[in-house]
């Protein structure tokens, strides 16, 4: 995809400020330009399809790096958990190291969900089992 200078400018100030007119006036001289004109323009070069496909790659990319992965979770974790806090008393507050070692934990599939269903009264399902043709084969 082949952009000018001035489309990539607008496409990054696209990104940054999120309002395809601002962007516009950062990226293009508008001096002389009404706002409605300046709105048309912006609106015309966000339907350009190689700036669509630049506004996309550039979303992506913020997306990701906005996201932390799972290893920077995990090591963030385990900065926590090795932090032991300790009050004025000298005693020590496991609180939130219990809670990022349960998380890592949780994180590595250590730990099983149980979940434990009671029914009570009638179910209203019947099971019949078939044995002729266990007896055929025997």
């Amino acid at each position: 995809m082949s952009l000018t200078q001035k489309q990539e400018n607008f496409c990054l100030a696209y990104i940054k400020c999120g309002n395809a007119s601002q962007a516009y006036r950062e990226s293009y001289n508008t001096e002389k330009m009404k706002a409605e004109g300046i709105t048309v323009n912006a609106s015309k070069l966000l339907a350009n399809t190689n700036v669509a496909l630049r506004v996309q790659e550039l979303r992506t990319k913020v997306e990701t790096k906005a996201i932390m992965s799972v290893a920077e979770r995990m090591e963030l974790l385990t900065k926590i958990a090795q932090n032991i806090t300790f009050d004025k008393d000298g005693n020590a507050g496991f609180s939130d190291a219990t809670r990022a070692v349960d998380l890592l934990n949780k994180m590595d599939g250590i730990y099983i969900q149980k979940n434990q269903t009671e029914l009570s009264g009638a179910v209203g399902v019947t099971f019949q089992i078939d044995t002729s043709a266990a007896d055929e084969n025997s």
